[in-house]
């Protein structure tokens, strides 16, 4: 049982730090150098980059600030541009996964964590309503081949 079971305040702000790290893998990547781009979201975020780098790390301001919602709102905005950047961008929308069970067309991303998982071997993303207990289907493949390299050599 972690805190964040018992204060759901702070598992909210820890989700939208995980989603605030999750979209940065699109913004370091992306070209565009609009409003919400990497340097700026970097540099509004100034002395805590500990925010989308280590989502489980806080300082006592900042939990004061969970309990008073500052933080939660805070973040929320930023996450809201982030994540709308990630749809909008050409180049970033094109970094998105198709669900690795049903093979759906339509494109899903990690830090839609209401409905979406990701394999923590090979980071496959998939829904969560599809997820089956059997192995990720791309380690599967990845198995697969090898052991056919093996069998070749």
């Amino acid at each position: 049982v972690s805190l964040y079971s018992h204060v759901p305040e702070l598992a909210r702000v820890r989700d939208y730090r995980r989603i605030l790290n999750m979209s940065r893998e699109y913004l370091v990547r992306c070209p565009n150098k609009d409003e919400v781009s990497y340097e700026t979201i970097r540099k509004k975020l100034g002395t805590h980059q500990y925010y989308w780098d280590a989502p489980h790390l806080y300082s006592i301001s900042d939990l004061s600030k969970v309990f008073s919602g500052q933080l939660q709102n805070y973040l929320k905005k930023i996450v809201q541009k982030c994540i709308h950047h990630v749809y909008c961008c050409k180049r970033c929308s094109s970094l998105g996964f198709i669900c690795e069970y049903c093979q759906n067309p339509k494109i899903i991303f990690a830090f839609e964590l209401q409905t979406t998982d990701q394999c923590t071997v090979c980071s496959a993303v998939y829904h969560k309503s599809c997820k089956r207990n059997a192995e990720c289907p791309k380690c599967q493949r990845k198995e697969s081949l090898l052991a056919k390299k093996k069998l070749s050599s």
